[in-house]
């Protein structure tokens, strides 16, 4: 057995000790399991001298002084200590001629995985972001995103890679990129996507055949997100699924996304019409109980069929008086900039923002009625609009018959806690129902609807 001095150049100082061993490497395994034994922090590259001090063995002559091994097996002297480089990465000395210096991780043993980025110019040493082009390109994921000079195909028979800029195109309504040999083919239909503001498909005209109605109507239905198999979508291009009665849904500026109907028949209750309209309402239900703010509206486009009413004008001359009750309803909204304009409906000053506004097309928009909420409110809009239409061109009737008409319908709209609360609402509706047709009327406006006005 041999004795040797051992010393280290660590970070808690310079560390010596005299071990027993059989040869110098030995020495120094015990020299670092003592030094570690104490709660040092010490390894091979930290040797910085090892002396033969005594040996049962004859004397011979000196040898270097052993520094460390390398990774090859080599051992480190003084005399060969610069031609190694220690690696982190490795934990252990490289010779310099197998050592690569890496972006991520330093230096590591040309035999550990890595790759070079053609891009910026770098090996990395992590090869989980190693990618390659399609035209052969091998770089670093973050690399390619960062380049405008490649991206990656959404779509086709390519989806997932990455390619040149050159050979790739842009599809507008999918905002996705193709490889330049694939045919363009949006992953779904349109009317299944949001799509901006303005952009979604052409409706559909539902108000034929055998539930053919005299007159036609259509919402829009604004919310937060649409609310869809527990995922929230609001972005241009997201999928909402296949609804019959939607035409398509929308971006929002005022609230976040709307959908718009179809156009619908409009009928009593024991039409097939309803029926009919009521089906598709609730096999959209999970669009129309999506949440919204106080910033949505519900809008309602109608127009008609029947002769003599082909235009917007025609419709509202006769109903606007009528419309006292919407008014009456939505009040607040009276109030709302997107509804200032021409409150008393006159033809010369038919802007956009404006309670009622008539459109080309024969159609006129309601554009006072609140956000909707759920799908019962939805069919309480609908039936309360038809019996208005109802007793406007089918069966005429004085205003105040119209009010008792709509009584039910009311009820149904506001009811409370109690049957007494609820009956307060309603009168309270009538009451400034019967105001604002004598504004809608006259040049007057009674004291209780003048802050709504204004």
């Amino acid at each position: 057995m041999r004795t040797f001095e051992i010393t280290f150049d660590t970070y808690d100082g310079r560390l010596t000790a005299q071990v027993q061993a059989e040869n110098r490497f030995q020495a120094i395994d015990k020299g670092i399991d003592l030094f570690r034994s104490e709660g040092k922090r010490v390894s091979q590259a930290d040797v910085k001298t090892l002396v033969e001090i005594s040996s049962e063995e004859p004397q011979q002559e000196e040898q270097p002084v052993v520094l460390g091994i390398a990774y090859c097996g080599t051992e480190i002297t003084e005399e060969n200590r610069d031609e190694f480089i220690y690696s982190e990465h490795e934990d252990e000395h490289i010779h310099i001629d197998e050592a690569v210096d890496t972006y991520d991780s330093g230096w590591i043993h040309e035999q550990s995985e890595h790759f070079y980025c053609e891009i910026s110019d770098n090996c990395y040493a992590d090869t989980d972001y190693q990618r390659q082009t399609l035209c052969g390109i091998t770089a670093h994921r973050h690399n390619l995103a960062d380049d405008s000079d490649y991206v990656i195909l959404e779509a086709g028979r390519h989806e997932g890679e990455w390619v040149h800029i050159d050979h790739a195109q842009w599809d507008e309504e999918s905002e996705m990129y193709y490889h330049e040999d694939d045919e363009i083919e949006p992953p779904h239909p349109r009317n299944e996507v949001i799509a901006s503001y303005h952009e979604s498909p052409t409706h559909k005209d539902l108000n034929c055949g055998s539930i053919r109605t005299d007159f036609s109507i259509g919402f829009e239905i604004e919310k937060n997100h649409f609310s869809v198999d527990g995922s929230n979508l609001v972005d241009r291009g997201d999928h909402v699924g296949s609804f019959d009665l939607f035409k398509g849904f929308e971006t929002d500026s005022s609230c976040g996304v709307e959908a718009i109907t179809n156009v619908l028949p409009l009928g009593g209750k024991q039409s097939k019409a309803r029926e009919y309209v009521f089906y598709l309402i609730d096999q959209a239900a999970e669009i129309i109980n999506s949440p919204t703010n106080s910033s949505c509206g519900g809008h309602i486009n109608i127009s008609s069929k029947r002769q003599g009413l082909e235009d917007g004008w025609d419709i509202l001359d006769k109903l606007k008086h009528n419309l006292a009750v919407i008014y009456a309803m939505y009040r607040y909204r009276l109030q709302n900039s997107y509804c200032k304009n021409n409150k008393k409906m006159q033809k010369g000053e038919n802007t956009k923002y404006s309670p009622v506004v008539v459109k080309s097309g024969g159609r006129i928009e309601l554009r006072l009625p609140s956000k909707v909420e759920n799908v019962e409110q939805l069919k309480n809009r609908y039936d309360l609009i038809f019996k208005i239409l109802y007793h406007t061109f089918e069966r005429p009737v004085s205003f105040e018959v119209l009010l008792s008409k709509l009584k039910p319908n009311l009820k149904r709209m506001y009811k409370r806690e109690s049957k007494e609360a609820t009956e307060r609402q309603v009168e309270k509706i009538n009451r400034l129902s019967r105001h604002f047709r004598y504004y809608l009327i006259n040049d007057a406006t009674h004291p209780e609807i003048q802050d709504f006005i204004q």
